[in-house]
């Protein structure tokens, strides 16, 4: 009787000490992080890994211009294919409870364009792209806005040797202002094509400015042949009193476009070629110089882009 009367005298004791150690259950605050996993010239790919703690059961993302919009992964996958500075909010719930936190311009998507008349490799971030003629690429950068990159570009022959001026992009871009940006180059270069409808090819080629020995002078050992196709040459500082020769390797002769008249435009760029085709002889000693085609606000109608009226403007310069 007395076991019995103690057992019931020790319940409420147990009762306590067992409901005195129930488990609380602290709700989690919310973290994450992110990485660009992947990028192509159309799109940015970024992985995010959720940091709660304690840790979190269920989760609730909400990506601003990403793609799907929203997740219920721990740790998703998303999609960006336009320039902008993005928010991303993560509410992190478990049986203790939620809550919610949201990095504004976390996410930041940059993009270049290239207007000029010959490819530009671009490097972000130790990822290097090269961008088409009239075409863009896009980077991601993670939790900052200040994006520091380099491009450059220049004319080249079929083996790599660079012809002309090599031009530098060297700076970085504020992506609080604009994500948006043109590669330009300035009115003080100038892009140099050369058609040949002569009976001979075109070799060497020079450029040269007013005085003799002028260190901006260049020869180039290339040839033009007489083949009616435009030859992307190279770039050149765009002054006044700029002439240009090429020898004909089928004659003695030499052909001279003399004081070029430069339009002084934005990403401009001028055709010299030989007309003996339409006059009839090979002994025609000079020949007629064009302005080729702009780039301007409008793309061409087979262009995908050209110059963007809507981005901001980025020039080049000459290479040390």
């Amino acid at each position: 009787m007395k076991k019995f009367r103690l057992i019931y005298l020790a319940l409420p004791l147990l009762l306590l000490i067992v409901s005195s150690c129930e488990i609380t259950i602290v709700a989690p605050e919310p973290n994450f992080t992110a990485t660009v996993s992947a990028s192509g010239d159309d799109y940015v790919d970024v992985s995010f890994s959720d940091l709660s703690s304690p840790m979190a059961t269920s989760w609730n993302w909400t990506f601003e211009g990403g793609y799907p919009e929203t997740s219920e992964l721990k740790n998703p996958k998303i999609t960006y294919d336009k320039p902008g500075t993005y928010s991303v909010t993560l509410v992190a719930t478990n049986s203790g409870g939620g809550d919610e936190i949201t990095k504004h311009d976390f996410v930041n998507i940059v993009e270049f364009v290239n207007p000029t008349y010959k490819e530009i490799d671009i490097t972000v971030e130790n990822n290097t792209k090269t961008i088409e003629l009239d075409e863009s690429v896009l980077f991601g950068v993670i939790d900052k806005t200040t994006v520091p990159y380099y491009a450059k570009t220049y004319g080249q022959t079929s083996d790599g040797t660079v012809i002309g001026l090599e031009l530098e992009w060297d700076n970085s871009v504020d992506l609080s202002e604009f994500t948006l940006y043109n590669l330009n180059v300035s009115s003080e270069y100038f892009f140099l094509y050369m058609t040949n409808y002569g009976s001979g090819s075109l070799s060497p080629i020079y450029v040269g400015y007013d005085s003799p020995s002028n260190s901006k002078d260049k020869t180039e050992n290339i040839v033009i042949p007489n083949d009616n196709k435009k030859y992307g040459i190279g770039y050149y500082d765009a002054e006044e009193g700029v002439d240009v020769w090429a020898d004909r390797k089928d004659s003695d002769g030499t052909l001279y476009w003399n004081n070029i008249d430069l339009p002084y435009l934005l990403n401009q760029s001028y055709e010299c070629y030989t007309d003996d085709s339409k006059s009839g002889t090979t002994k025609k000693s000079t020949s007629i110089l064009k302005p080729a085609k702009m780039v301007v606000a409008t793309p061409e109608k087979k262009s995908k882009k050209s110059f963007n009226k809507n981005a901001h403007n980025i020039y080049a310069t000459v290479k040390e």
